[in-house]
Protein backbone atom coordinates (compact mmCIF):
# COMPACT_ATOMS: atom_id res chain seq x y z
CA UNK A 1 0.00 0.00 0.00
CA UNK A 2 1.43 3.13 -0.84
CA UNK A 3 1.18 6.11 1.88
CA UNK A 4 0.01 9.41 0.65
CA UNK A 5 2.85 12.46 0.89
CA UNK A 6 2.04 14.81 3.91
CA UNK A 7 1.34 17.59 3.22
CA UNK A 8 2.60 20.67 5.00
CA UNK A 9 -0.02 22.40 7.56
CA UNK A 10 0.20 25.92 6.15
CA UNK A 11 -0.84 24.64 3.22
CA UNK A 12 -4.87 25.23 2.26
CA UNK A 13 -6.52 23.19 -0.77
CA UNK A 14 -10.08 22.51 -1.88
CA UNK A 15 -12.06 22.29 -5.14
CA UNK A 16 -13.92 24.74 -6.75
CA UNK A 17 -17.85 23.81 -8.25
CA UNK A 18 -15.76 23.52 -11.15
CA UNK A 19 -13.67 20.98 -10.75
CA UNK A 20 -10.99 23.33 -10.52
CA UNK A 21 -8.52 21.77 -7.39
CA UNK A 22 -6.72 25.01 -5.61
CA UNK A 23 -3.94 25.22 -2.82
CA UNK A 24 -2.86 28.16 -0.72
CA UNK A 25 0.25 28.22 0.66
CA UNK A 26 2.24 31.26 2.15
CA UNK A 27 5.61 32.24 0.71
CA UNK A 28 8.58 33.23 2.60
CA UNK A 29 10.49 35.08 -0.57
CA UNK A 30 7.73 38.24 -0.57
CA UNK A 31 5.44 39.94 1.61
CA UNK A 32 3.82 41.93 -1.12
CA UNK A 33 3.88 39.50 -4.10
CA UNK A 34 1.25 37.25 -4.55
CA UNK A 35 2.67 34.26 -7.15
CA UNK A 36 -0.29 32.80 -8.83
CA UNK A 37 -0.13 29.25 -10.75
CA UNK A 38 -2.74 27.42 -13.36
CA UNK A 39 -1.39 23.74 -13.67
CA UNK A 40 -3.13 21.88 -16.45
CA UNK A 41 -2.65 18.18 -16.27
CA UNK A 42 -1.56 18.18 -20.26
CA UNK A 43 2.43 17.86 -21.30
CA UNK A 44 4.75 16.52 -23.46
CA UNK A 45 3.94 12.83 -22.66
CA UNK A 46 0.23 13.10 -22.89
CA UNK A 47 0.93 14.18 -26.94
CA UNK A 48 0.96 11.41 -29.98
CA UNK A 49 3.95 11.24 -32.03
CA UNK A 50 2.33 13.08 -34.51
CA UNK A 51 1.28 16.00 -32.41
CA UNK A 52 5.00 16.11 -30.53
CA UNK A 53 4.68 19.97 -29.54
CA UNK A 54 0.94 20.61 -29.34
CA UNK A 55 1.08 21.37 -25.67
CA UNK A 56 3.32 23.77 -26.02
CA UNK A 57 1.84 25.17 -28.82
CA UNK A 58 -1.11 25.78 -26.90
CA UNK A 59 0.53 27.39 -24.07
CA UNK A 60 1.76 30.37 -26.14
CA UNK A 61 -1.76 30.38 -27.72
CA UNK A 62 -3.29 31.43 -24.64
CA UNK A 63 -0.99 34.77 -24.37
CA UNK A 64 -2.08 35.63 -28.17
CA UNK A 65 -5.75 36.34 -26.89
CA UNK A 66 -8.83 35.35 -24.53
CA UNK A 67 -12.83 35.79 -24.42
CA UNK A 68 -12.00 39.10 -22.24
CA UNK A 69 -8.57 40.11 -23.87
CA UNK A 70 -8.55 40.48 -27.51
CA UNK A 71 -5.11 39.52 -29.14
CA UNK A 72 -1.77 40.67 -27.03
CA UNK A 73 -4.61 43.04 -24.79
CA UNK A 74 -3.42 40.74 -22.02
CA UNK A 75 0.12 41.29 -21.67
CA UNK A 76 -0.46 44.95 -22.68
CA UNK A 77 -2.96 45.31 -19.29
CA UNK A 78 -0.12 43.47 -17.03
CA UNK A 79 2.86 45.42 -18.40
CA UNK A 80 0.46 48.56 -17.60
CA UNK A 81 0.36 47.66 -13.66
CA UNK A 82 4.00 47.26 -14.01
CA UNK A 83 4.48 43.20 -14.08
CA UNK A 84 6.94 42.54 -16.65
CA UNK A 85 6.62 39.32 -19.52
CA UNK A 86 8.76 36.74 -18.19
CA UNK A 87 9.56 37.46 -14.94
CA UNK A 88 6.02 38.14 -13.52
CA UNK A 89 4.09 36.40 -16.20
CA UNK A 90 5.42 33.39 -17.85
CA UNK A 91 4.55 29.82 -18.66
CA UNK A 92 6.23 26.35 -19.53
CA UNK A 93 5.15 22.99 -20.42
CA UNK A 94 6.74 19.94 -19.00
CA UNK A 95 6.50 15.87 -19.69
CA UNK A 96 3.38 16.00 -17.22
CA UNK A 97 1.39 19.54 -16.95
CA UNK A 98 1.57 23.08 -18.42
CA UNK A 99 1.96 26.00 -15.89
CA UNK A 100 1.09 29.40 -16.22
CA UNK A 101 2.59 31.93 -13.53
CA UNK A 102 1.12 35.42 -12.80
CA UNK A 103 2.88 37.53 -9.73
CA UNK A 104 0.42 40.42 -8.71
CA UNK A 105 1.25 42.53 -6.20
CA UNK A 106 -0.41 42.46 -2.96
CA UNK A 107 -2.56 45.06 -1.13
CA UNK A 108 -5.07 44.42 1.80
CA UNK A 109 -7.13 47.93 0.53
CA UNK A 110 -6.82 47.30 -3.21
CA UNK A 111 -7.73 43.73 -4.29
CA UNK A 112 -7.76 44.84 -8.29
CA UNK A 113 -4.60 43.08 -8.61
CA UNK A 114 -5.65 39.89 -7.47
CA UNK A 115 -8.94 39.49 -9.04
CA UNK A 116 -7.24 40.45 -12.18
CA UNK A 117 -4.74 37.85 -11.41
CA UNK A 118 -7.68 34.96 -10.82
CA UNK A 119 -9.33 36.36 -13.16
CA UNK A 120 -6.86 35.75 -15.65
CA UNK A 121 -6.05 32.29 -14.49
CA UNK A 122 -9.85 31.22 -15.07
CA UNK A 123 -9.44 32.97 -18.90
CA UNK A 124 -6.74 30.43 -19.89
CA UNK A 125 -8.44 27.82 -17.97
CA UNK A 126 -11.60 28.31 -19.89
CA UNK A 127 -11.83 31.01 -22.77
CA UNK A 128 -8.62 30.62 -24.71
CA UNK A 129 -9.42 31.88 -28.37
CA UNK A 130 -7.55 30.19 -31.05
CA UNK A 131 -7.62 32.22 -34.29
CA UNK A 132 -6.19 31.05 -37.83
CA UNK A 133 -3.95 33.95 -38.11
CA UNK A 134 -2.82 33.42 -34.31
CA UNK A 135 -2.14 29.72 -35.41
CA UNK A 136 -0.41 30.90 -38.32
CA UNK A 137 1.70 33.80 -36.40
CA UNK A 138 2.58 30.63 -33.85
CA UNK A 139 3.72 28.61 -36.05
CA UNK A 140 6.14 31.00 -38.23
CA UNK A 141 7.51 31.41 -34.58
CA UNK A 142 7.87 28.11 -33.54
CA UNK A 143 9.53 27.02 -37.10
CA UNK A 144 11.87 29.64 -36.51
CA UNK A 145 13.22 28.99 -33.01
CA UNK A 146 13.08 25.45 -33.68
CA UNK A 147 16.00 26.23 -36.71
CA UNK A 148 17.65 28.57 -33.99
CA UNK A 149 17.98 25.23 -31.53
CA UNK A 150 18.91 22.97 -34.18
CA UNK A 151 21.98 25.40 -35.03
CA UNK A 152 22.59 25.71 -31.73
CA UNK A 153 23.20 22.37 -31.01
CA UNK A 154 25.17 21.88 -34.42
CA UNK A 155 27.73 24.51 -33.31
CA UNK A 156 27.70 23.44 -29.59
CA UNK A 157 28.20 20.16 -30.79
CA UNK A 158 31.03 21.00 -33.23
CA UNK A 159 32.79 23.46 -31.88
CA UNK A 160 32.12 22.66 -27.99
CA UNK A 161 31.22 26.09 -27.47
CA UNK A 162 28.19 27.89 -27.92
CA UNK A 163 29.25 30.36 -31.01
CA UNK A 164 26.89 33.39 -31.84
CA UNK A 165 27.97 34.16 -34.89
CA UNK A 166 30.28 31.07 -36.66
CA UNK A 167 32.71 33.17 -38.88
Amino acid sequence: MINEVPICDSLRSGHLNSGVAYFIQPSECSDDVIELRLVVNVGSLNENDDEQGLAHFVEHLGFKGTKSFEQYELVKVLQSLGLSYGADLNASTHLLETKYTLCVTRSHEDLSQLSLGINILSEWAFHMTIKESDVVEEVCYCTLLFRFMILDSFYVSNTNHVTLNPN
